[in-house]
């Protein structure tokens, strides 16, 4: 027979680029949620670099600082784990529609995203976002 999995919503404020005070509420309500029996806690998008970013995340020092953020909250969520594994995914496509060698229609898109595992025992956990922030990676992490 298979357990249920309690799921923690968890409800922060983040501040835009204030790295280390959204991580720390990540971790706080992280740790609330397993004092509380929770299995996953669930974070809102961009939590760890904050929302709305803007013109922020095309800067690469903020997107740096993002990562290695992230790369802090990944190591800390697998630690005790006896695996994990961390997937990203990024592509970018063109569409061009021609009709009697006239361009009628173009379009451009580009999608990314992660997957997070972590085994310990027989238990497993796994989430996926179709943001890839370091935020989005640590809410899954958590």
């Amino acid at each position: 027979m298979l357990a249920g999995v309690k799921v923690a919503l968890a409800q922060i404020n983040p501040t835009v680029g204030d790295f280390d005070g959204n991580a720390a509420k990540i971790r706080e309500n992280a740790a609330e949620a397993r004092r509380r029996g929770a299995d996953l806690a669930v974070f809102p998008e961009l939590s760890l670099c904050g929302y709305p970013p803007f013109d922020l995340v095309e800067r690469p020092a903020f997107v740096q600082r993002n990562l290695e953020e992230l790369e802090r909250l990944a190591a800390e969520t697998i630690a005790g784990a006896d695996d994990g594994e961390l997937f990203l995914e990024y592509s970018q496509s063109e569409a061009l529609g021609f009709d009697d060698g006239k361009l009628k229609t173009a379009s451009f898109d580009t999608s990314q995203g992660f997957g997070l595992r972590a085994i310990k025992g027989e238990a497993a956990g796994y989430a996926h976002a179709s943001d890839l922030s370091e935020a989005a990676i640590r809410r899954a992490a958590w």
